[in-house]
């Protein structure tokens, strides 16, 4: 885990980057409260709307990583 203050100043970028996108402040939010499960449906919802397969890329980034 990232000591306190990195993990402030890597939030504090995301948020210079995102505007006013709600869906990527909602998203920050979830982050910040730990919210594991609100961000993994956001991220479901978000994949379904453009016709992806989350379940498939969650595979992809596994075996890139080589996690079983």
């Amino acid at each position: 885990m990232m000591p306190p203050n990195a993990q402030q100043m890597v939030m504090n970028m995301i948020r210079s980057k995102m505007g006013n996108n709600p869906v990527m402040k909602n998203a920050l939010q979830m982050m910040e409260k730990g919210d594991s499960a609100g961000l993994e449906n956001l991220a479901r919802n978000l994949y379904k709307e453009n016709n992806l397969d989350i379940d498939k890329a969650i595979e992809q980034v596994k075996s890139q990583f080589g996690i079983k």
